[in-house]
């Protein structure tokens, strides 16, 4: 990573090889410099950068010079396709009992208790209580969230 004596372009053709493997690429996030050579020291094959955390590094706005076609998000599958798309431990990914339900989306799904909720539910109060935490970002009131 630091100091090669490789090109760049060899680094993506190698890079691409081994995402083309199929065997699991670690690739921690590096967020400066001190720990790009952090990760290099632990071994780790890459690292990532994102665009956003190297403009906050600097001090400059992040200008978004990524498009939305270069970037990749799981946002839920099937749980038949999950062990091509997901990396977990301790989940049975070939279990149909590790499926999580996913809604039409935060405003209307029904699982008050989902700690990544993004915005609160459209049809229930929310519980405020400048006094407490809780586990879920938006809890409704009435209701005890679960640990998820």
């Amino acid at each position: 990573m630091l100091h090669t004596r490789t090109t760049p372009a060899r680094r993506r053709r190698a890079l691409r090889a081994q995402l083309a493997s199929g065997q699991l690429l670690r690739m921690p996030g590096a967020i400066n410099p001190y720990s790009a050579k952090l990760i290099q020291e632990h071994g780790f094959e890459a690292a990532y950068l994102s665009g956003a955390v190297l403009a906050a590094e600097l001090c400059l706005p992040d200008i978004g010079l990524t498009a939305s076609t270069e970037i990749a998000i799981g946002l839920g599958c099937e749980i038949r396709h999950a062990p091509r798309l997901v990396y977990s431990d301790g989940l049975d990914l070939a279990s149909a009992s590790s499926a999580v339900p996913i809604g039409m989306g935060c405003r209307l799904c029904e699982r008050t208790d989902c700690p990544q909720r993004a915005v609160p539910p459209l049809d229930r109060r929310l519980a405020i209580d400048e006094n407490s935490s809780s586990f879920v970002p938006y809890p409704v009131a009435g209701e005890q969230p679960g640990p998820g």
